[in-house]
């Protein structure tokens, strides 16, 4: 199955995927760093979903505050999305050994908590137009 890019709704859904992920209960071979990627991940597609709403062509980029600022002004950005830019960190964190050391279940709980708050005000702007 072919998954349509310019279709924000798979971009919610690869997000909500990825918030699964970041959601999952680890076993002792898995690692937070993993899922802090996933809750990156979800706030990334989240956002991206919002740009594509908008007739904007998402860049190939992780940056969630040069994302947020691509989105037209006409679209609120609440302060706790902003807050998720702090989530571009962990873009890479999953890649190698020694990027970023002791990731904690606390990390994970935050992350899992902004990346949520992303694809609630994306799914809401999308479903409901832009407030």
């Amino acid at each position: 199955m072919v998954h349509d890019p310019s279709d924000p709704d798979v971009w919610l859904k690869f997000a909500r995927s990825d918030l699964e992920y970041a959601n999952v209960k680890r076993t002792s071979a898995m690692l937070v760093e993993k899922q802090l990627f996933h809750a990156q991940q979800c706030a990334e597609k989240s956002i991206k979903a919002v740009l594509v709403f908008a007739e904007i062509q998402p860049p190939k980029m992780h940056n969630i505050r040069e994302l947020l600022d691509l989105l037209p002004q006409a679209i609120e950005i609440p302060d706790g999305v902003v807050a998720a830019t702090s989530l571009t960190r962990y873009s890479t964190i999953d890649r190698y050994p020694g990027l970023y050391e002791n990731a904690t279940e606390k990390m994970r709980k935050e992350a899992v908590a902004l990346a949520e708050t992303v694809l609630d005000w994306a799914t809401s702007i999308i479903v409901t137009g832009p407030k």
